[in-house]
């Protein structure tokens, strides 16, 4: 989502995320103006938080232009600002924001405004700054990164026992449009149609078939066969496992694909943009919201890229 669709912009006086702990006790973690802020499961982060649903570098909250914005950094389990998953976001005092299973607030803590001089911007910065900014960020997040698997300064390895990072259930919405869908599917209809010519009983194909799209990672044709052998044989209960499954995957696949269109959209790389708004159509249908949003990327990328 860009800038320009949300709205007059506010930069709170003393800004601070708020969560709750499971022990009732509430945690304030102050943000800077002149530093962002990383949220994630490693204990560097700036805000680390312990939960396998969250990724080592979930997302990083920074000040940008005279406000303040949360950007997911292609997490597995997305971010969700007021229970909309999203990639780049600007945020206002009150907003809920989920990270993986932990829900934080942005709060404006602040009464007297004294802390807007370390690195209050003028609003509506000029691209080439905007751009710059981006690429900083990006830059010191990687680095940190980068540091924390090489260890400290003697060069020595940090190992850090494994944590499991699970895939989040997709949602049924999703699920019912692809078993609607499935029936009418080219690829369902092909694989049916040489099922019975060569006599093999179709749910068996389907499955047969949705599982080898599965492993090859391609998720939509994956979730309308699975969904299909699912419909024609309801006691196999692997093939609706498996259903499960491929729709979490095309999901997350769509959502990461549509926060790479709209970073690569916010810092010019337009044939990226396009390229990443394109597979976001392919993946998804048009009851989907991510469709529209897609498409708006798309057609602005085309627009810039042809001047």
């Amino acid at each position: 989502m860009r800038r320009n669709d949300l709205g007059p912009q506010r930069a709170a006086n003393r800004p601070v995320l708020r969560w709750r702990a499971p022990n009732g006790r509430e945690q304030e973690f102050v943000l800077s103006n002149a530093r962002p802020a990383t949220i994630g499961r490693e204990p560097d982060c700036t805000i680390p938080i312990d939960s396998r649903r969250v990724s080592k570098a979930h997302a990083l909250v920074e000040f940008r232009d005279g406000e303040f914005t949360i950007q997911d950094l292609e997490s597995a389990n997305g971010t969700r600002v007021n229970g909309e998953a999203i990639s780049v976001r600007l945020l206002q005092p009150g907003d809920r924001i989920e990270i993986g299973d932990i829900e934080l607030t942005f709060a404006d803590a602040g009464t007297d405004g004294a802390s807007g001089g370390d690195g209050a911007a003028a609003a509506g910065g000029s691209k080439v700054v905007r751009l710059a900014l981006t690429a900083t960020v990006t830059l010191v997040v990687m680095l940190g990164l980068l540091f924390t698997l090489i260890g400290g300064p003697g060069g020595t390895a940090v190992r850090s026992t494994p944590v499991e990072e699970k895939l989040a259930p997709a949602p049924p919405e999703l699920m019912a449009r692809l078993r609607a869908a499935a029936p009418d599917s080219p690829v369902v209809k092909d694989v049916v149609q040489y099922a019975i010519g060569a006599g093999s009983p179709p749910a068996k194909a389907l499955h047969e078939e949705g599982r080898l799209r599965l492993e090859a990672q391609r998720w939509r044709d994956a979730a309308l066969l699975l969904a299909a052998a699912a419909a024609r044989d309801p006691a196999n209960t692997a093939a609706l496992a498996a259903f499960e499954d491929a729709v979490a995957h095309l999901d997350r696949a769509a959502f990461k694909a549509l926060a790479s269109a709209e970073i690569a959209d916010f810092g010019m790389r337009y044939d990226d943009a396009l390229l990443q708004a394109d597979a976001v159509v392919q993946m998804v249908d048009r009851q989907d919201p991510r469709y529209d949003r897609a498409l708006k990327i798309a057609e602005h990328a085309r627009s810039l890229r042809a001047r």
